[in-house]
């Protein structure tokens, strides 16, 4: 009767979705300025995630077995625990200049990298950005086109869509993936963030998935993990309406989340110490009076977050071969 009792119970928890959350701070020996582009190693058990700002850009790995942390300068090949890298090989390149960098990247179950660009100025520049993909046998391919930034990028291998976020317009949109070739079209927004008139509170930053396609993207000034539940996306029936549910988090400047974990069922979220312009691009720790009114500091500043949680399993990302 006790068993019968218990199943019920936990039967109505999973329905309604009643989750607890378990936020632990990670410190790093150096805080990241700007976390961001999380990748879960799940033949290593390891996180590696960028911090991107500035000219000493480095790329870092949480040992999830070992619970220790590791940076290095500019990577691409690094031996395991060491605090120095080589470039070996460049790849390929853009046709960029000083005002254009690469944005954040994701991979595909078959292989291909996508990854876009954006401007100096971030939401202050035009909507010229384009979204390209990239495997050794196609070279490099523009996929996408008109758009201020890509923040966000997702893939469900199971309905053939893939998950857009313009950070700079608050919106998530959907588009046909096709295996095959890489191509990505008919773009369609599905989900707006509800932002108010004037200077916004917070920016959305990053994006994944889970198992039910709920999506995840940290709140950049807004001090939480936000989930994301949109109705009646392509191919799915039930529920047409949307909501958004916070996780809140010790620190404001929230960064890129992915799911990771043994069981892949905890949540990492970069997070950072510089308080960045989104329509500039600039750094905004300079005038340190404004921006603790606007953003209070906390000791988790540029941390790594581990949000632990049993019931939602995450979108394992593919690790890809560029050679």
């Amino acid at each position: 009767m006790q068993f019968f009792i218990f199943s019920i119970v936990l039967l109505v928890t999973l329905q309604k979705e009643v989750l607890s959350y378990k936020v632990t701070s990670i410190p790093m020996d150096v805080p990241s300025k700007v976390g961001y582009s999380p990748h879960w190693d799940a033949e290593y058990e390891r996180l590696l995630f960028a911090d991107q700002y500035g000219q000493n850009a480095t790329i870092c790995q949480f040992d999830y077995r070992t619970c220790k942390t590791f940076c290095a300068t500019v990577v691409v090949k690094w031996e395991k625990d060491s605090k120095t890298a080589c470039v070996t090989k460049e790849i390929f390149s853009l046709n960029a200049d000083d005002s254009n960098y690469m944005d954040t990247a994701t991979a595909d179950c078959t292989g291909r990298l996508y990854f876009g660009t954006y401007g100096t100025e971030i939401c202050g520049s035009t909507a010229n950005n384009s979204l390209y993909s990239y495997s050794p046998k196609e070279g490099v391919q523009e996929v996408l086109t008109g758009y201020k930034s890509c923040f966000g990028l997702a893939f469900n291998a199971d309905t053939n869509k893939c998950y857009f976020m313009d950070t700079c317009s608050y919106s998530i949109s959907e588009l046909d993936w096709c295996r095959k070739t890489g191509k990505l079209s008919n773009s369609r927004v599905i989900f707006k963030f509800d932002v108010a008139p004037g200077a916004p509170s917070y920016m959305p930053f990053g994006l994944c998935i889970d198992s039910m396609n709920n999506f995840y993207s940290g709140s950049y000034g807004g001090g939480s993990l936000l989930k994301v539940k949109v109705g009646g996306l392509s191919g799915e029936k039930g529920d047409k309406c949307s909501s958004v549910e916070e996780i809140h988090t010790p620190t404001m400047l929230i960064g890129c989340p992915t799911f990771g974990g043994p069981n892949m069922t905890d949540i990492f979220v970069t997070s950072s110490t510089l308080f960045l312009d989104f329509n500039t691009g600039k750094s905004l720790n300079e005038n340190l009076e404004c921006t603790k009114n606007t953003f209070p500091q906390a000791k988790e500043d540029g941390s790594l977050l581990k949000i632990e949680q049993n019931v939602l399993k995450g979108v394992a990302g593919t690790s890809v071969s560029l050679c």
